[in-house]
């Protein structure tokens, strides 16, 4: 198995070193409360929302947040190759797509499956189909969990996602849905970005 560039470099988590204080704390009678992963179910800050809202995926990797999408110029080809396992269901759908993104294709996005997702000079896009055609294995292979969406997409439970949570912009403006990959979290491809 291979592991991508950022994982080989993260180094073990730096909670570690306060182990030994929350051991020590413990054998002298303090209450110590264990916030493992996904333990206790916090509720999403809103910040989180708004960061999700309003950044591009681009800048939120220069910022640290991973995502598996957007459009970046920093991924090997391989990791295009992955990804488009991902976004396989929606090319097959519409030829046009198919081939900018196998032919060109520097846009690693989900897709729609009924409409041309190809460069165009319009700046708003009206969705005509609010299914999401996609393959959600390979999405968890490539280490996807979560799909933060601006329409509620209607074949969700279909293709194995499952609606966690939405936020509504404090003025109505938007919505973003945050489904998450149905199973257990895989461990990512090898494919360094």
């Amino acid at each position: 198995m291979k592991f991508s560039s950022k994982a080989k470099n993260s180094g073990q988590s730096p909670m570690r070193k306060f182990h030994p204080y929350a051991v020590a704390a413990q054998a002298a009678g303090k209450t110590i409360y264990q916030l493992n992963i996904g333990q206790p179910d916090i509720e999403t800050p809103p910040q989180f929302f708004e960061a999700v809202r309003n950044f591009h995926p681009a800048v939120l990797e220069y910022n640290g947040i991973a995502t598996l999408d957007g459009y970046l110029g920093f991924y090997t080809q391989q990791y295009k190759e992955d990804f488009r396992k991902i976004i396989a269901p929606a090319l097959e759908r519409v030829e046009p797509t198919r081939i900018y993104y196998d032919d060109w294709g520097a846009r690693a996005y989900l897709y729609s499956g009924t409409d041309l997702s190809i460069v165009s000079a319009t700046k708003t896009v009206y969705a005509t189909d609010y299914d999401i055609y996609m393959d959600v294995d390979a999405f968890r292979a490539l280490g996807g969990e979560y799909i933060f969406s601006r329409l509620e997409l209607t074949n969700a439970g279909e293709v194995g996602l499952e609606l966690v949570d939405s936020d509504t912009a404090g003025d109505g403006s938007c919505t973003v849905y945050v489904y998450r990959a149905a199973g257990e979290p895989a461990l990512a491809m090898g494919s360094d970005r």
